[in-house]
């Protein structure tokens, strides 16, 4: 082989390689961008999922709410006035909890949350005076009345956070 027909085949391996660097550098591009979509969609995945997670937590934590408050009404029908102090502050703090762990709470169910915590903070204060003065009647049809309708402003809470699931 001569001279001159070494330098074309060097010329040629030259392209050559210059070609496939390009291919090659082409399709890391092409595979980093895949790479960064997957990942992408993996972190969309988990926010999704840690919002689901919330939920599931929030959902929880309405129904230990909504037993305690018909344990609370229950405890006013029987008369056991030692037992509701604590009774209440445990509903009180779940309810703050809802309302801090507020997944897509609306404004107004914020506002219900806040209302029921007040209520049972009144309520409270009003029961630990009876338990301590023994002087006034506690009217528990009205206070039943009261906290089964923040019960069922939490259970329509529940129903709306349980319908956002996975979605």
């Amino acid at each position: 082989m001569g001279e001159l027909e070494l330098q074309s085949l060097g010329s040629w391996a030259s392209i050559v390689g210059v070609a496939l660097s390009v291919f090659g550098f082409s399709a890391t591009i092409y595979n980093v961008t895949r790479t960064k979509s997957a990942a992408r969609k993996t972190q969309e995945a988990v926010s999704i999922l840690r919002t689901d997670i919330k939920r599931m937590d929030l959902v929880s934590d309405c129904c230990a709410a909504i037993s305690l408050m018909d344990q609370i009404k229950e405890m006013h029908r029987q008369g056991h006035w030692e037992l509701l102090p604590a009774k209440y502050s445990a509903t009180r703090r779940l309810l703050i909890l809802i309302k801090g762990n507020s997944v897509g709470l609306t404004v107004e169910q914020s506002s219900r949350i806040q209302s029921a915590i007040l209520t049972l903070r009144g309520t409270e204060a009003q029961i630990e005076k009876h338990m301590h003065n023994r002087d006034g009647k506690i009217n528990v049809p009205r206070i039943n009345k009261i906290i089964s309708d923040h019960a069922d402003q939490v259970q329509e809470l529940l129903i709306s956070i349980k319908d956002k699931i996975g979605r």
